[in-house]
């Protein structure tokens, strides 16, 4: 499942913890704030979110989603079913790498029927994904005079809204960087 979104949008980090802990206290026979939740057991949760540089061991924070993504792939291989959870995978890197590794990882999550996987992404050339094996979802935004809105909505689709130039401009950083020299 890809999930996308401008930030501040649910935010996808917030709304990707709000599920890890669900499927977490549910695992542990606990109730989860839902109406209703229907999930398989997993022998492995993976949660990956603000991941930081390890190094005692020389790992960047790219290496370090590289590793992690190895980890849970080659538990998926063996049939292990798996729930994984993947925040803003390989901002650690450039967006050519980024693009064509995040296709490649998408691609080959898919395979593994017996797990779920979410990833949240701002790559906006993978919206072609999106299909019988690979779902997406953004959290809602709109643009109204300038001004994001946020209707906090999990949709299903693409969100391809982007803030960050509305909300740069709003906090007038074009403006001090004219009036600098920039």
């Amino acid at each position: 499942m890809l999930i996308t979104g401008p930030n501040m949008a649910g935010s996808k980090s917030t709304f990707l913890k709000a599920i890890a802990i669900s499927v977490y206290l549910g695992h542990l026979g606990i109730a989860i704030p839902a109406e209703e939740a229907k999930f398989p057991f997993f022998q492995n949760i993976c949660i990956y979110i603000n991941h930081t540089d390890n190094l005692r061991q020389g790992y960047s924070h790219f290496l370090r989603e590289v590793k992690n993504l190895k980890e849970v792939a080659l538990k998926a291989s063996e049939g292990t079913p798996i729930f994984a959870i993947f925040d803003e995978i390989f901002k650690g890197t450039n967006m050519n790498d980024a693009l064509q590794i995040t296709r490649a990882t998408t691609q080959g999550l898919a395979q593994f029927h017996q797990s779920v996987f979410f990833i949240s992404t701002h790559i906006d050339e993978l919206k072609d994904m999106a299909s019988t094996a690979v779902n997406s979802y953004f959290l809602d935004c709109k643009v109204e005079g300038g001004i994001p809105r946020f209707s906090y909505q999990l949709k299903e689709g693409w969100s391809s809204v982007q803030i960050g130039k509305i909300l740069f401009k709003n906090e007038g950083l074009y403006d001090l960087f004219q009036s600098s020299g920039g």
